[in-house]
């Protein structure tokens, strides 16, 4: 239950949260570095352009040369924040590339993949530039743990500009309504409609 810092044989540095563990060879191969990760931990990857990192979280794989990231494995999902270098995140046949200060989520309930830029190292702190309102509530589903219900043509011609920090989702929903016109209730299967139409 505490928090570990282990460091590997090639200079890697990795911190295990609670209830998070790491499994791997003592001696990695010749041709990449393979981790198997079980909840949450921070990377710091010696350099190695030769021998990859390899990083497997349930069917993710981060495949890494060397750089500092943090990957999360939770109920909700899969979240990866970059902090500096550069990852590559594959998932279901398809591969996305990682910036510093941009985060991927993998969404459990909806299969739904996304990538945000970020403020800060555990991705609380997000913000939008003139992005679709379908891709926003792909977010906000994943961080507060809710479902939308709309029709696509209700938004898809609706661009936003916003950033998303430790708020409360009604204070997210005050966000996106000034900035968009967007109104949300609240209906009988507990799912949130957009009651306004994006102006």
């Amino acid at each position: 239950n505490n928090i570990i810092e282990k460091k590997l044989i090639d200079g890697s540095e990795i911190t295990l949260n609670r209830n998070s563990k790491i499994i791997y060879t003592k001696k990695f191969n010749k041709k990449q570095r393979k981790i198997t990760l079980e909840g949450e931990a921070f990377f710091n990857v010696r350099k190695d352009v030769d021998r990859p990192m390899l990083v497997k979280t349930e069917a993710v794989e981060t495949t890494v040369t060397g750089t500092e990231f943090r990957i999360k494995q939770s109920e909700k999902g899969i979240q990866i924040v970059l902090i500096e270098g550069e990852v590559s995140v594959a998932y279901n046949q398809k591969s996305s590339l990682l910036k510093p200060s941009q985060q991927w989520i993998w969404n459990r309930s909806t299969d739904q993949e996304l990538i945000t830029n970020v403020r800060d190292s555990n991705g609380d702190y997000v913000r939008f530039e003139n992005e679709r309102l379908s891709k926003i509530l792909v977010f906000l589903e994943w961080k507060y743990d809710v479902e939308f219900s709309y029709q696509p043509e209700e938004i898809e011609d609706c661009l936003i500009s916003i950033s998303i920090g430790d708020v409360s989702i009604d204070q997210a929903f005050k966000l996106i309504s000034f900035v968009s016109n967007v109104c949300f209730e609240a209906n009988e299967s507990k799912q949130y409609v957009i009651s306004e139409k994006c102006k």
